[in-house]
């Protein structure tokens, strides 16, 4: 991967919000384990 295109991508709020929805579906897996 390109470090500038993946600047570009982290810069689009769609992506951004893909990340947010990443942890939380993480933090939720995680207590379920737990």
């Amino acid at each position: 991967m390109r470090p500038v295109v993946f600047k570009q991508e982290i810069s689009h709020p769609q992506f951004n919000r893909g990340i947010v929805m990443i942890r939380l579906l993480r933090q939720l897996s995680g207590r379920k384990q737990s």
